[in-house]
């Protein structure tokens, strides 16, 4: 996970995602503008926090090929899987987890 600058371009933090992809369902996805950033996959769902990149929390994953691009409904990321399991997740936003 990598963040950058909007008006400068630069880096502003990176994070290693700590998870193993050793499979072929190596598939993200970050929700734009909510409180938390999300990267989901197969393996784990995890949130960061936007300013300083820090994990905030972490989720069992969605099982299967992470749709690449999330929803998001008033404070909610609505997450989606396929093949071969098919599992939409909801999840709110701004949470610091447990």
């Amino acid at each position: 996970m990598v963040a950058f600058d909007k008006k400068t371009g630069k880096e502003v933090w990176r994070t290693p995602r700590k998870v193993d992809i050793t499979g072929a369902r190596r598939y993200w996805c970050v929700p734009p503008k909510v409180s938390n950033w999300f990267a989901a996959a197969a393996e784990a769902i995890i949130a960061y926090d936007p300013l300083s990149g820090k994990e905030l929390w972490r989720h069992k994953g969605l099982e299967s090929n992470a749709v690449p691009n999330a929803g998001c409904f008033k404070r909610s990321v609505v997450l989606t899987s396929g093949s071969p399991n098919k599992i939409a997740l909801a999840i709110k936003a701004g949470g610091r987890g447990t």
